[in-house]
């Protein structure tokens, strides 16, 4: 179920992003 745990992984960012929108997760990724 890769498409499951590709879409729950996007929605946990999303979520990340909504809950710490003054921080820039985008940024920590790399």
């Amino acid at each position: 179920m890769l498409h499951a745990t590709l879409y729950a992984n996007s929605l946990n960012q999303s979520l990340l992003k909504s809950l710490h929108g003054y921080v820039d997760l985008d940024g920590y990724d790399e």
